[in-house]
């Protein structure tokens, strides 16, 4: 049997129509069975004490004057009525005075009051009895006792519960039909959305656009899509071009030795924004799979989720978008337990599990509101689809930083000299940042270089965070190459007369003294030819006292340290 998560979303869509046309139906079927019950039995109920009424006229003269065989054969007219089993008549002193029995009945049925019963009724397995007392000038001189069998109200159940199946069946094959021919309003433009995806992923053509067919969430994602693959584009032409122009500078420039210094510059440059169009390809890629696992899932888990479910989904999904998940190790370790307690006091299952999803979404605070989802048996399915959701918005954002990060190469290259004053300020965690790098920079760290991370607790503060990211990543690169990519950095991040300081240390040759004093000079490099630029530390320089802080540099054979200072 093929599981449900790999069925079609067409079929899917189909099943969970049928399902909770099912469930509707068989409610609203077994809600009409039972009302007619109760309805026939408060019927029954009603003709029967009309019935003892009228025994009870019948019988007053009888029990008035005491003649029993009067009596007796007045309620011998009740064997018209074919349902009714016995009935006596008592005295006011609780003895039968006369007796009626159905054909078959056993007639030494004996029954004795030993007090006056009031008006009653009760239903047995297989017959109900009412006794009706005989009022006669304001005093009771008698009671009626009848028993009348179910068969009637059996039959009845029955008759109802036949039609509710009749009617069950031919409503499913309805419901299965209509959604066979409705589930294309949802499907189509799914199917379309993930051949699209699959033709830019297998032919890299981010020109191919997705016909939009609605203006619902599914024409908002599809609208969405279009847009994300325009600015790839026009990203991925700008870059190409940017490419084009940098390559043919440098075979220019080669043909002068007076213009080589500047040829390396633009093959250094040409690197720099060959890994940022890497980066855009590795997010479009990612993206590409997310989709691809999870797209033909959503139409059926939106349809799993109640009206209220759904509601939260999409606020669980608009917290996550404006949530900030640029947290240090320590501050998620610290939210993670405080959050994991708060959800087992509700108490919620799997708090642990459900702790370290929500954290890795930014949520972390103020999830009253997300309490029906999170204590929904499904909820680490729900919470899965919210993260893979959210990392199609990472990734999106993945691209425009790198997109920017090569734009703002190619206009250094450009307007090296003069200090780049786009953009404004926002407010960053200067360690989360580092730690960003350092990802960036795994493949080579972890074959031979120890590093040795002192982080303090840091304030967040206003900075060019992409551009102080290049500052990071040129001292990362720098103290790599120094040691050979093997050895000890250290990095130091902590505060000191209301600065921020951030120092990288390595284990590599040093920096001769003879040359400190150059080091931040452009085209100024000790490296072979090809190797390096020499703006890498100008541009650092630059960068940072756009921020009006400082850097050094202090070397000896085996530790060198660049020590950077910024204002909070």
């Amino acid at each position: 049997m093929i599981p449900i998560k790999n069925i079609s979303i067409k079929n899917k869509f189909k099943i969970v129509i049928i399902f909770i046309s099912g469930i509707i139906l068989l409610l609203a079927s077994v809600a009409f069975v039972i009302n007619d019950t109760i309805s026939y039995r408060r019927s029954m109920i009603t003709d029967m004490f009309t019935l003892a009424d009228l025994v009870g006229i019948n019988s007053t003269a009888g029990l008035i004057f005491n003649n029993s065989h009067t009596t007796q054969q007045n309620i011998a007219a009740l064997k018209a009525n074919p349902h009714i089993i016995l009935t006596h008549i008592f005295s006011k002193d609780g003895k039968i005075f006369a007796s009626y029995f159905r054909e078959g009945v056993n007639d030494d049925y004996s029954l004795h009051l030993e007090t006056p019963i009031e008006e009653s009724y009760w239903f047995y397995d297989n017959h109900v009895e009412i006794f009706k007392p005989i009022i006669y000038k304001g005093r009771m001189i008698g009671t009626v006792y009848i028993q009348s069998d179910l068969s009637e109200l059996n039959a009845r159940f029955f008759r109802a519960s036949y039609i509710v199946i009749a009617v069950l069946f031919v409503s499913l094959v309805l419901a299965f039909l209509l959604a066979s021919l409705l589930q294309k309003v949802i499907t189509q433009p799914i199917y379309s959305l993930v051949n699209t995806m699959r033709e830019v992923s297998k032919y890299k053509d981010y020109s191919i656009r997705v016909q939009k067919e609605s203006n619902d969430e599914l024409g908002d994602l599809i609208e969405g899509f279009n847009n994300m693959l325009m600015q790839i584009e026009i990203r991925d032409k700008d870059l190409n071009d940017a490419m084009d122009k940098l390559k043919k500078a440098q075979d220019e420039l080669i043909l002068s030795e007076k213009m080589a210094a500047l040829g390396q510059l633009v093959a250094g440059i040409a690197h720099e924004i060959n890994t940022p169009l890497g980066a855009i390809r590795s997010s479009v890629d990612s993206m590409t799979i997310v989709l691809d696992k999870y797209l033909e899932q959503l139409p059926g888990f939106f349809q799993s989720l109640s009206p209220t479910h759904l509601q939260n989904f999409f606020a669980l999904l608009k917290q996550i978008t404006h949530s900030d998940t640029t947290l240090s190790s320590k501050e998620k370790r610290k939210y993670r337990r405080a959050l994991t307690r708060q959800l087992e006091s509700y108490p919620i299952d799997d708090a642990d599990s459900i702790a370290d999803t929500l954290v890795d979404m930014g949520i972390y605070e103020d999830i009253e509101a997300l309490l029906p989802l999170l204590k929904d048996p499904d909820s680490q399915r729900i919470l899965n689809i919210a993260y893979q959701l959210t990392t199609l918005s990472r990734s999106t954002k993945t691209i425009s930083t790198a997109s920017n990060r090569a734009a703002k190469t190619v206009f250094a290259l450009k307007n090296f000299a003069r200090q780049d004053s786009s953009g404004e300020k926002v407010l960053s965690n200067i360690t989360e940042n580092i730690e960003t790098v350092l990802t960036l920079y795994y493949n080579q760290l972890k074959h031979g270089v120890e590093v040795i991370k002192n982080y303090a607790e840091l304030p967040e503060i206003l900075c060019y965070r992409d551009e102080l990211n290049q500052v990071w990543t040129n001292l990362l690169h720098n103290a790599l190459q120094a040691m050979d990519y093997k050895g000890t950095l250290t990095i130091d991040v902590g505060m000191q007369d209301n600065q921020v300081f951030i120092s990288f240390t390595d284990s590599g040759i040093g920096i001769p003294d003879n040359i400190k004093p150059k080091i931040f000079e452009p085209f100024f490099t000790t490296k072979a030819a090809g190797e390096g630029t020499g703006l890498g530390l100008d541009i650092v320089k630059k960068i940072i006292d756009k921020h009006e802080g400082t850097i050094a540099v202090e070397s000896v054979p085996g530790r060198t340290t660049f020590r950077v200072c910024l204002p909070v």
